[in-house]
C-alpha cells in the first residue's frame, strides 16, 4: 500500500481543481463572440436585434411573413395577421394581435391571464381583445431562444383565438 504525503495530496487537489476550473470557466470564454468566435451561427448572442434579423430568422423557420407600410413584420398564423414588433431601442421583441370582431369577454380574458404562461391578454379601449408576448434581449439571447419564443407566440395565439376570441 502506497503512502501519499500531505504535500502530495495538496498538489493532486490543486491540479484537479485547475483542470476543473479550466473546463468549466476558461473554456466557455473561448466560445465568446468575437472575430475568432467558434460559435455556430445559430448560437449567436443577440443583445439587440433589427427587423431584418428577426424577419430572416422567421423566414428561415418557415413562417409566412411580410412587411407593412410602417416596416413592421406581419406574421400570418392560420390565416390571421399578427405583428412581430421590434422595440425602438432594438432590445426587445413584442408579438401582438388583436381582433375587432370577436366573442371575447372580460371573463374569458381574465381566465386566459389566470392560466396562460408568458403572455398577457386584455380588452383595449375600443373593446377589442389583444394578445401580447415579450422577449427581453437584455443579457443576450441565442437564435435558438428566439426560435423558441416564436413557437411560444404561435402556440399561445392559436390557443388564445380558440379560448378567448371565438
Amino acid at each position: 500500500m502506497a503512502i501519499i504525503s500531505g504535500k502530495r495530496i495538496v498538489t493532486i487537489i490543486a491540479f484537479t481543481f485547475t483542470l476543473f476550473t479550466f473546463q468549466f470557466v476558461a473554456v466557455p470564454n473561448a466560445y465568446m463572440q468575437g472575430p475568432n468566435s467558434q460559435l455556430a451561427a445559430s448560437d449567436r448572442i443577440h443583445k439587440k436585434i433589427t427587423r431584418d434579423q428577426i424577419r430572416a430568422i422567421m423566414v428561415r423557420e418557415g413562417y409566412s411573413v411580410t412587411t407593412d407600410e410602417d416596416g413592421d413584420i406581419v406574421w400570418k398564423i392560420e390565416g390571421y395577421s399578427t405583428l412581430m414588433l421590434v422595440a425602438s431601442d432594438s432590445e426587445s421583441l413584442m408579438f401582438s394581435s388583436s381582433f375587432t370582431d370577436s366573442k371575447a369577454t372580460l371573463e374569458k380574458t381574465n381566465e386566459w391571464n389566470r392560466k396562460a404562461k408568458y403572455s398577457r391578454s386584455y380588452i383595449d379601449n375600443d373593446g377589442d381583445p389583444v394578445l401580447e408576448l415579450d422577449l427581453d434581449l437584455a443579457g443576450g439571447v441565442t437564435d435558438a431562444r428566439i426560435v423558441d419564443f416564436l413557437k411560444t407566440c404561435r402556440g399561445a395565439f392559436v390557443d388564445w383565438v380558440s379560448e378567448v376570441v371565438r
